[in-house]
């Protein structure tokens, strides 16, 4: 299974993909993600960042008014926090900025309308992730794909790489390889105890 990158392009630094690599998929307004998932992959970062690649993907699959590319780009030069993120460090630190600086290069996900992202190959993408999809009769398979169109093309935006890839939420944690074949793939609060053993396991 790849791993579909399809970002609109760096808010901070430069990815450049190795062997292993570690993307991050947050969005601004997931408070979840602040509390556990960037301090995580700065801990992580700092212990591998000599031997695996590290990307944030700041994306929107809710809240689109919330969820930008400019509330990302002032999280990461100001540390503003924005919607139940900023309620949540307002009530519990007493502060309404985010006063860690990322230590790792950072992206938007590329979001578009339905009527670009419904693609044959993005439903077939899409499809092909149905379980039995394969093996189910041409009739059936039709009838998944239009399911799957219908769906998406209800939605205003579309966020691709989450998409694409079906993550279940945010923070969620994709290790892939320099071929962007997925190597593992976890979805919510993780410990570095975990997380660290997934690595050493794959850079060895």
């Amino acid at each position: 299974m790849k791993f579909h990158l399809r970002t609109q392009g760096p808010v901070q630094g430069q990815f450049t993909i190795r062997p292993v690599n570690l993307a991050f998929v947050f969005q601004v307004n997931c408070p979840g993600c602040f509390i556990h998932g960037i301090p995580l992959v700065d801990q992580l970062h700092a212990r591998w960042s000599d031997r695996v690649g590290f990307l944030g993907i700041s994306t929107a699959f809710e809240d689109f008014g919330l969820n930008t590319e400019l509330h990302t780009r002032q999280l990461l030069q100001e540390g503003t926090l924005v919607g139940e993120t900023r309620k949540f460090f307002e009530q519990h630190a007493g502060t309404t900025r985010y006063t860690t600086q990322f230590q790792f290069p950072v992206a938007f996900d590329r979001l578009v309308k339905p009527v670009e992202f419904l693609t044959e190959g993005n439903l077939a993408l899409i499809s092909g992730r149905i379980p039995e999809f394969a093996h189910a009769p041409r009739a059936v398979q039709e009838d998944w794909t239009n399911r799957v169109k219908a769906y998406y093309g209800a939605i205003a935006l579309i966020a691709e790489t989450f998409t694409l890839n079906q993550l279940k939420g945010t923070p969620s944690f994709i290790l892939f390889d320099d071929r962007h074949t997925v190597l593992d793939s976890v979805f919510g609060v993780q410990d570095d105890q975990t997380m660290n053993a997934k690595l050493c396991k794959l850079v060895g």
